[in-house]
């Protein structure tokens, strides 16, 4: 059964609804932590999505606060495939294993397409 509350796949939501719009900052949070195939901490995730994504988008500033808020409540969130390493402070990774019981094959097709 699809999960009431999920919010990264609307694909079954109205136009009509209301404006639900998935979250574009978390897909390319995905996005930098598929492109590194690594751990990652919040500072090289800060200045990746700098990088890629605030330089020449004419896009505001993402903070290294923001970028930390952010990650953290990804990782608290159980659709979420980003977890915190155990015993590594401010570093997270992908993990769809223990989040989805998927492979890490799947994982463009299944999350981050999604998003």
């Amino acid at each position: 059964m699809k999960d009431l509350f999920d919010l990264f796949d609307l694909s079954d939501i109205p136009a009509d609804l209301g404006d639900i719009k998935n979250d574009e900052i978390t897909k390319e949070i995905i996005d930098l932590f598929c492109t590194a195939d690594r751990e990652l901490s919040v500072n090289e995730l800060t200045v990746a999505y700098y990088r890629k994504y605030t330089v020449g988008h004419n896009r505001p500033k993402f903070t290294k606060t923001q970028m930390q808020n952010k990650i953290y409540k990804l990782s608290k969130d159980r659709t979420a495939p980003i977890v915190s390493v155990d015993g590594k402070k401010g570093v997270y990774k992908l993990d769809y294993l223990a989040k989805t019981g998927k492979t890490k094959e799947e994982k463009t097709d299944d999350f981050v397409n999604k998003v």
